[in-house]
């Protein structure tokens, strides 16, 4: 999540966030991506696919 969340930042600072369309549907399978980082019962997200749960990752969902 936090190299994904560094991503989109910098394509923001670019003013390059439509990059994420230009081979796919990029801007919904970053949402998608870390909408499935969420564990539904807690709220709380994961930092990637291994599943360690962390406050820390709320900043960038």
């Amino acid at each position: 999540m936090l190299s994904t969340v560094s991503a989109v930042q910098i394509l923001v600072m670019l003013d390059a966030v439509d990059e994420l369309e230009s081979r796919a549907k990029g801007k919904a399978q970053v949402g998608k991506f870390i909408a499935d980082l969420q564990n539904r019962t807690t709220g709380t997200f994961a930092g990637d696919e291994w599943g360690e749960e962390d406050t820390r990752f709320l900043y960038g969902a």
